[in-house]
């Protein structure tokens, strides 16, 4: 789309499309990371100066999550594990790195697009952290805080939106860090290798009152059970998304699974679905 540049600065411009005569911000796409170590949650407290302009609250330094720009031909995962480093001095040497969302528009007054990763980091160096150069990022840190020292930092008047909102995504995470997780990002609809038959047996569930499907009827039947409980739960714009969802990528993935392992358990079974529906 063509525009017109109203005002140029160093970090965004104001822009208006030639076919629409609206105001917006140009900047570069920007990557949002959640990294956890050792129990704790990597977080920013920093010195903003668009914050101080609408100050309500006399703090000079806001909590928000680490981010930063997605530099021209990098991954969202290159730009996260590059900024981790940056802001926090953390160098990833091991770790599970999961795209929760990408390539979403940040707001409607910004043309820019935005990623949410989730890093957790099993092995890391710390190294001096290199910051943008700025005064600001000079007087600005990377707290490592546990589950109830983020619920306190929540309840406080100096957050900004995207701690507030993806906070609520943390609380969650690390609850679950101890058990099973099925928020991942999505597999593929086909099972090629041994490393994803791997990948899908991390979620076999060991109650003793649960069967395995052993053939491709019992399999349908009980995917179609447990499908059936997420779609209730939608809303009704999804439900048709869902279930082209559900018999497009859940099925195939699943009776592949049951050919090359001959049976299909209801954990694995039911991770599959909730990845990718």
């Amino acid at each position: 789309m063509k525009f017109d540049t109203l005002w140029e600065g160093e970090f965004i411009s104001v822009i208006s499309p030639k076919d629409h005569p609206y105001e917006a911000i140009l900047e570069e796409d920007t990557c949002l990371i959640l990294p956890i170590k050792e129990g704790k949650v990597g977080i920013r407290k920093e010195l903003c100066p668009p914050y101080l302009v609408k100050n309500k609250t006399g703090e000079k330094k806001y909590y928000t999550v680490i981010s930063g720009g997605r530099e021209e031909g990098e991954d969202w995962r290159d730009t996260a594990l590059r900024e981790l480093k940056e802001e926090a001095g953390i160098l990833v040497r091991k770790g599970k790195l999961y795209r929760l969302f990408q390539d979403i528009p940040m707001t409607k007054l910004e043309a820019k697009h935005t990623a949410l990763i989730l890093l957790l980091i099993e092995e890391f160096e710390k190294e001096k952290m290199e910051g943008d150069g700025t005064i600001y990022e000079d007087k600005s840190e990377t707290l490592w805080v546990n589950l109830e020292e983020l619920g306190k930092i929540l309840l406080k008047p100096n957050i900004d939106s995207l701690l507030f909102f993806c906070g609520f995504i943390l609380k969650q995470i690390m609850k679950s860090l101890n058990s099973k997780v099925s928020w991942q990002e999505q597999k593929a609809p086909y099972i090629n290798n041994q490393s994803e038959i791997d990948y899908w047996d991390n979620y076999i569930d060991e109650d003793p009152w649960t069967d395995d499907a052993k053939n491709v009827e019992d399999l349908v039947m009980s995917a179609e059970i447990t499908f059936k409980k997420y779609e209730e739960n939608a809303i009704s714009e999804d439900r048709i998304s869902m279930k082209t969802n559900f018999y497009y990528e859940v099925l195939p993935l699943a009776i592949s699974y049951l050919k090359l392992k001959g049976k299909i358990n209801m954990g694995v079974l039911e991770a599959m679905i909730m990845q990718n529906i």
